[in-house]
């Protein structure tokens, strides 16, 4: 072989893994926005239906390296706001203020991480809201009010005076939700439901306790229906639906399903809810909706679904795999992708936050 070629293929090959070994080293030091997107998770609406927010995941090179950041969707224009702002990998949704100019979440900001900030999705500024070890935020549906776990209680917090009422103590820091009215919350503790009244004076109430009858078996994942009569929530022994009649105080099991990604929505149009394919609970599902009148439950559509939330009307927010958002209608059954990978890119520099030690996940995301 002539010795000409051989030094060039020698030079080649050299230059080729200096290439490959610096493309690792800027990867392994660009920092959090270079590195490649795992996952999208936890999308929550804004009340006006049009933005989504979201979590995006990102994984370095080492496997301890996480980077978790909150993003924002827009329906109308397709653009991804990346806000920069830390959020917790515990696996939480962020909460709309009922303006739409802020989100509520469980920072995961280096080193006062788990505790609760708001961002202002316009000018990027963070502030603190509430200390550590903060779970689940909620707002009341008319925004006045911010609800969320810290420690076992359950507080409430006025957000105009910022005073904080602790309504309850030992709950369930994932299963709470907001009586529809919004000066009520619902709660589990002990595997019993309770409700309590916000405001001075309030006392407790226990709402039902047949969810506590079978060994290892409680009320999760609390849904108000929309007229505020009943309460749904989702028993894990006989893996039913049901409707607790506030007024009576009785249950009634309305439908079964099973799938890892458990979720529910009780709407005007019934109860939409995630169950298995045959044979798979886990990987892909059924998009299913309940027609409380009928009894009856239909296949809206099917895939490798793992969240739902409400866009208003017909229409639900399903997030497919990991990296993407499509958009069903219940009545067709079409559906139409909102949100892919592509869609996302570096994220801002935070106004009020430095990079940190990644955080790493205690609850899978959703």
């Amino acid at each position: 072989m002539n010795k000409r070629l051989v030094i060039w293929i020698s030079v080649g090959a050299g230059v080729l893994l200096i290439c490959v070994t610096l493309a690792f080293l800027l990867w392994d030091l660009g920092g959090p926005g270079s590195w490649p997107v795992y996952m999208v998770t936890e999308p929550t609406v804004s009340p006006s239906r049009d933005r989504i927010a979201f979590t995006v995941c990102r994984r370095g090179k080492r496997r301890h390296q996480l980077d978790v950041r909150l993003a924002v969707l827009s329906l109308q224009t397709r653009k991804v706001l990346n806000t920069g702002a830390e959020i917790s990998a515990r696996g939480f949704a962020s909460t709309w203020s009922e303006d739409g100019t802020s989100l509520v979440f469980i920072s995961g900001a280096y080193p006062r991480h788990w505790g609760l900030d708001i961002i202002n999705i316009e000018t990027g500024v963070v502030t603190r809201v509430s200390e550590p070890s903060c779970w689940t935020p909620k707002f009341s549906p008319e925004g006045a009010l911010l609800g969320f776990v810290r420690d076992d209680d359950l507080v409430v917090l006025n957000m105009t005076s910022r005073q904080e009422t602790v309504v309850a103590r030992n709950v369930n820091h994932w299963h709470w939700c907001w009586a529809s009215g919004g000066r009520e919350v619902f709660y589990v503790r002990d595997k019993e439901i309770l409700s309590s009244q916000v405001g001075p004076g309030a006392t407790e109430r226990l709402l039902c306790t047949e969810a506590s009858t079978e060994p290892y078996d409680s009320a999760e994942y609390l849904t108000p229906s929309p007229d505020g009569s009943r309460l749904g929530f989702y028993r894990s022994a006989d893996d039913s639906f049901n409707a607790l009649d506030l007024k009576t105080g009785r249950a009634v099991a309305l439908f079964h399903c099973d799938h890892y990604f458990m979720s529910f929505l009780w709407i005007p149009s019934g109860v939409v809810y995630l169950d298995a394919c045959e044979g798979e609970r886990r990987e892909f599902a059924r998009l299913m909706l309940y027609d409380v009148s009928s009894g009856e439950s239909r296949e809206v559509a099917a895939g490798p679904f793992a969240a739902i939330r409400w866009l208003g009307g017909k229409d639900i927010l399903v997030k497919v795999g990991n990296m993407e958002l499509w958009r069903y209608n219940l009545d067709s059954g079409n559906g139409e992708r909102v949100l892919s990978i592509e869609d996302l890119g570096t994220p801002r520099k935070p106004s009020a936050r430095g990079l940190r030690p990644p955080s790493i996940p205690q609850k899978p995301g959703r």
